[in-house]
């Protein structure tokens, strides 16, 4: 979008809005998008959960729901 990538604009707004933590379920790419994002931006720190395979609805959701845990546990 404007010669940026979207996923920028999106990390921009979770940024903004406070958000510390961010997981991306990534499909088609995975490696390129985790090697352009990286692990930090704008003060988040991001982690990665790649689908190793099409999951269907909701599957890289429910993939990616162990990810979720050290952040819902954390104080």
């Amino acid at each position: 979008m404007a010669g940026r990538p979207f996923v920028f604009r999106l990390l921009d707004q979770l940024a903004d809005a406070g958000l510390q933590d961010v997981i991306l379920c990534t499909g088609y790419k995975a490696e390129q998008v985790a090697e352009l994002v990286g692990a930090t931006y704008r003060g988040l720190s991001i982690g990665y959960s790649p689908e190793p395979a099409p999951l269907g609805t909701a599957g890289a959701l429910r993939q990616a729901l162990p990810c979720f845990i050290p952040i819902l546990c954390s104080p």
